[in-house]
């Protein structure tokens, strides 16, 4: 074994996942039920950014609670979150993410490739909606609102989000 794989894979064992039992499908339970809360705010309810950061941080702690996460890990999953927001670099989120993510998964017992997988969803998924990335300049240039380019890909934003929730759970269950 060479000297990265014996640092980083020492404790790495791919055969210990994680069953997907009641708890794993109560958070996505949870989770799901956010975006059908959210659709309605911003459609009904009159919300924006402030609002639905309360509802995703409301859910994000109530995931937190049902995971049986410790403090630790659960400012570790916080801190990841807000460095998603800031750094659009998918590699240079990758760089600074994955020495979290990788013993995170470990500890919960699920597949390092799991996670990755999970990774590339969450960044493509936010690329088309993080303002912070080229999507004002782009919107800028073509004489597009950010509220309209949102009314237009959220829909396919749910599609997309649908879709790799579900080859996610496929690929923890396999």
């Amino acid at each position: 074994m060479g000297r990265i794989e014996e640092r980083f894979l020492k404790d790495y064992n791919p055969d210990n996942v994680a069953p997907f039992n009641w708890r794993r499908i109560l958070i996505l339970l949870v989770f799901l039920a956010a975006f059908p809360v959210m659709i309605w705010g911003v459609s009904v309810g009159g919300w924006w950014f402030a609002e639905m950061s309360a509802l995703f941080f409301g859910v994000a702690l109530v995931i937190i609670f049902l995971s049986g996460l410790s403090e630790k890990e659960a400012v570790q999953m916080v801190l990841f979150s807000i460095l998603g927001f800031f750094i659009t670099s998918s590699s240079g989120l990758a760089t600074l993410s994955m020495p979290i993510m990788a013993p995170l998964a470990d500890k919960v017992r699920l597949s390092r490739d799991i996670v990755v997988t999970a990774y590339n969803w969450g960044q493509g998924w936010m690329a088309f909606i993080t303002p912070t990335g080229l999507i004002l300049a782009t919107l800028e240039m073509v004489d597009v609102t950010y509220d309209k380019w949102l009314k237009f890909i959220l829909p396919l934003m749910g599609i997309v989000g649908g879709f790799s929730i579900l080859m996610l759970i496929l690929q923890t269950i396999i």
